[in-house]
């Protein structure tokens, strides 16, 4: 069911944003949005020891649209940050030297309710070392006009989850806890 719903709002998402990208004289660039942890700048004063070999930032725009960055083997590419939380459904779009950060302006619709015998829920304890710094698109170093964030209106289709037991990840271990409705705080967790 879940699978389902995913692969329906993937599949309007691409083509809103196909739309948009048409409707600007532009085409989809063919790379996803991913997690990157932005290296040490390259002529790095700070930790000289580090050197310039390889995963570093040549450059950044005045704006922070974009970064030049050095890969893990040595080449040129550029990084053009996502900034948004539904970063998966962002497309990046070309026309000529200018880049389109295609942007998810997102509204949920509930198409259905159920119910689990297990959620997890993590209250942000002990993750955040693991999360990337920046989401965004990376692609092969390329003369750059501008870079233009453009918002696409889509809807997102969720289902309702009700929980029989929540799974709580937190800083020095976890638990089990038992929802006695759904919606209701745990005690000791507000």
């Amino acid at each position: 069911m879940w699978a389902e719903v995913k692969s329906q709002n993937h599949e309007r998402a691409e083509l809103a944003m196909r739309k948009t990208a048409q409707s600007l004289g532009a085409e989809v660039v063919a790379v996803d949005a991913r997690g990157l942890d932005l290296p040490h700048w390259c002529e790095s004063t700070i930790a000289p020891e580090i050197g310039p070999e390889t995963r570093c930032l040549k450059s950044a725009s005045d704006d922070g649209r974009s970064f030049r960055i050095v890969d893990d083997r040595g080449e040129p590419r550029l990084f053009v940050p996502v900034r948004s939380p539904a970063w998966p459904y962002s497309r990046l779009a070309r026309r000529g030297n200018t880049l389109f950060v295609l942007l998810p302006r997102v509204s949920r619709r509930r198409v259905d309710e159920a119910t689990r015998c297990e959620c997890n829920r993590s209250y942000g304890y002990g993750y955040e070392e693991y999360l990337p710094k920046q989401f965004g698109f990376v692609v092969d170093d390329m003369p750059l006009s501008r870079v233009e964030e453009i918002e696409v209106p889509l809807t997102e289709d969720y289902i309702n989850w009700r929980c029989k037991v929540i799974v709580i990840a937190a800083k020095g271990g976890g638990g089990l806890a038992t929802c006695v409705a759904r919606r209701e705080p745990l005690e000791g967790l507000r």
